[in-house]
Order: C-alpha cells, then structure tokens, then sequence
C-alpha cells in the first residue's frame, strides 16, 4: 500500500523528519509531498490523527505512463472501483495536470467520470446517487506523462484541527504555525510569548506539541465512511495517543498570549478550551507596547497591514517597531512571520532607525511561505 501525503511547499523537511520520526520509510520526497509503503492498513487512521505538519493524506489507487487519453481512460477503468465506492455514493474528482500532451483538468474530470460509470455499471443500468452519502473524493494529477490516481482519506484538510471554531480576520492555518515553531526550535520549558495572538493558533499548537497531544484527536476522516475500511484501526489509534500524552504539571508550561482587542482574547481561550489545553496558556488583554522585556522566546504573526486603511499603517509601522524594540535583549529569541512585499522594506527601515543590526530574513527555499493568498517570509535574530 503507498501513501502520499501533501503539505505546504516550504515544510516539505518538517513534514519528511515527521514521517520518520512516526517509524516510516519515505520513498520519495519532492516539494510540496512524500510517498511512503506500508504494509500496515492501521497506517492510514496512524498518519491522519499524528500529522501535524501535512495537508492531506492519499491512498494510490493506480499509477502508469499515458501517452495520450485512451491510455489515460484504460489505466482509471482498471481500477477495481467496486471496492472503494458504495452503492449511490457520489464521486467528485479534482485534477492537477502539466505536461506538452495535457493540461486541461476539466477534460480529465469529465474523461475520469466516463471511466469509473464504465467499471461500476453496465450499458443499461444508471448510477443512482444518494444525497445522504457524504461523496468520494478523488484526487488525479498528471506530470507529463505519469498519471497518479489518488483517494483522499482526509477529507478536509489535516490543518483543521477541529478546535478552531472561532477566528480573526488572518488567521494562520494550524501547520504552518507548527512549522513556524518547529523552525524556532524551541525547548518545551523555555517560555513563549505570542504578543499578536489573535485566535491563539501559535500558543495552541505550541501547547500541543510540548504535551504530545495528537492533533487529529478530535475530529473527523473521510476513511471512517468507507466500508472496506476497518473501524477498529482509528479506535485504537486513538487510545494509543492518549496513552501517550504527557500528563505533566501545568505550572511547567510557560506559553503566553496577549492582543489588545479583548474580544480576540476571548476567542482565542474558547478554541484553547475546545483544544483541551486551556490549562497549560496563559492570556492577557495587553497591548504589543505594553510588553516588557523578559527571557522570552517570541514567536509571532503580526499584522501585515494588507486589511489596513491607509490612515492605520502607522499604527501597523508601530507595532512592528515595537516588536524590535522588545527583542532588542541579549536574552531573546525571536521569530516572526510577515507579509513579504509589503513589509519587508519596513522591517529593514525600523532596523536601521534603531541601529540594530541582529535582523535578517531566513526563509528556507522556496523563499515564498503562502499563508492563505499572501507571500510571507521568516525574520529572526542573529
């Protein structure tokens, strides 16, 4: 059995040292995805409920050399589609494709769609579909000429954790704040501050990880509807991810948010609540200026201004002044994310204003980070 699991394309190595360190061998690593074998069927329940890092866990249904359509439309029909598709249940194909001889995914839905009614029904049968059957979904991309069928177990994608219910005008998705913290290396003792929490993402996901709580633990996959599927696997996933969380002193866990805008604040505690990790974070209603200088570990994703009228982005020059200014102690490490093409030149303008010569850009190739449609990029101190 090969899996495929995709992910932001500048966390490609979290998402490869995650894999291994959850006991698989990556056969093939590329940027934006990974392939795995596994002989394990548990091993689709294992990956969804444990990754913090992908987007999207695939089954390969079938994989094969096209050379033109008629080769393309062979390779889907062979699929054994009776085993993965339940009586009446709908089929929603998405489609990726580059290459000379293809490059029209609507061609390749439609031609797709043909293949499996072919497999699944005869010349005078019509597939009936059952609206109150969630629909399978089904991924196919083309590179060139190799054409790789793929079978979402996921459903939604694994950044939806479930506990995000309410959220801020820019959000950050719950795994590129994992790999903003993973990129920090920071030790689970060393105190964090978020001083722009807004929903809370960073402080969450950083509460998780240091109390080995898995992330997919309360929510739901697309794989427990398949009936071929063997519902004893996430069962025992599960239980065995809560025999492995750390059950440890709150008091240990020094993680701090704090925004200006109360209402955010109270947003941010009701996702911690339905995270189960409201006891290990701490809250504050404080502005950015009114943060002291502490033996903190900062990590944060503050306004880019994008949202901004023109008359506030002084107000959003200011707060990241204040950021520099805050980190301006020997002690500190810093880390935050900001929107690139617009903030870049202020961030270098503030440095030089305040002669502080410790600021550079570190974003690891590709140097675009998307979050959401905006191109960011990771500054630190040296």
């Amino acid at each position: 059995m090969k899996l495929v699991l995709t992910c932001p394309r500048w966390c490609g190595q979290f998402l490869k040292k995650e894999v291994i360190r959850l006991w698989y061998d990556v056969t093939e690593s590329q940027t934006g995805w990974l392939s795995l074998e596994t002989e394990k069927e548990s091993s689709i329940a294992h990956l969804n409920v444990w990754s913090r890092v992908a987007n999207t866990v695939f089954l390969e249904l079938g994989i094969g050399n096209c050379v033109n359509l008629d080769a393309y439309f062979w390779l889907v029909e062979k699929i054994d589609w009776k085993s993965y598709v339940t009586d009446g249940q709908a089929v929603v194909v998405t489609a990726q494709a580059s290459g000379e001889w293809f490059n029209s995914p609507r061609t390749l839905q439609s031609l797709w769609m043909k293949a499996i009614m072919k497999s699944l029904v005869t010349e005078w049968e019509k597939w009936q579909e059952d609206s109150n059957i969630e629909p399978l979904q089904v991924h196919v991309v083309v590179k060139w000429w190799l054409v790789q069928i793929l079978l979402n177990t996921s459903g939604e994608q694994l950044w939806k954790r479930g506990y995000r219910h309410e959220i801020g005008d820019a959000p950050l998705k719950e795994n590129l704040a994992v790999c903003l913290l993973y990129t920090i290396g920071r030790r689970w003792k060393e105190a964090l501050l978020d001083p722009c929490c807004g929903s809370g993402t960073i402080c969450i996901e950083a509460a998780m990880i240091a109390l080995n709580k898995a992330p997919g633990m309360h929510r739901t996959f697309a794989f427990e509807l398949f009936d071929w599927y063997d519902a004893t696997h996430l069962k025992a996933v599960r239980s065995e991810a809560l025999d492995k969380m750390y059950d440890g002193d709150a008091s240990k866990y020094s993680i701090t948010w704090s925004d200006n805008d109360a209402h955010m604040v109270d947003r941010a505690n009701s996702n911690a609540v339905r995270a189960w990790v409201a006891d290990y974070v701490h809250f504050e209603i404080k502005n950015v200026h009114d943060v002291k200088n502490h033996l903190w570990v900062i990590c944060s994703n503050p306004p880019y201004g994008m949202r901004l009228d023109h008359d506030q982005e002084d107000a959003v020059f200011a707060i990241h002044k204040k950021l520099l200014t805050l980190i301006s102690g020997e002690d500190t490490r810093w880390w935050v994310i900001s929107g690139w093409k617009l903030m870049q030149g202020k961030w270098r303008m503030i440095r030089d204003s305040l002669e502080l010569p410790f600021t550079k850009e570190v974003s690891r190739k590709p140097k675009s980070i998307m979050n959401w449609p905006v191109e960011c990029s990771i500054w630190k101190r040296i």
